[in-house]
């Protein structure tokens, strides 16, 4: 995936259309993955950095695509 950065955060859209958003973690200096529609959180994961962040979300994808 290719993330797209706007305006602090970074966006992409996965093979399966679920838009994700890798940010600052609003406490500490940790980044967060977040998905589009995911009122709950339950999807939300916390990252020591962006480039765990991304990797995870490659990862993912990945499985998806099989």
């Amino acid at each position: 995936m290719h993330f797209h950065k706007i305006q602090g955060t970074y966006k992409a859209t996965r093979v399966d259309g679920q838009i994700i958003t890798i940010e600052r973690a609003e406490e500490g200096s940790e980044w967060v993955s977040r998905y589009e529609d995911d009122f709950e959180g339950d999807n939300t994961a916390y990252f020591k950095t962006k480039r765990e962040a991304v990797a995870s979300e490659n990862h993912i994808e990945n499985l998806i695509r099989g």
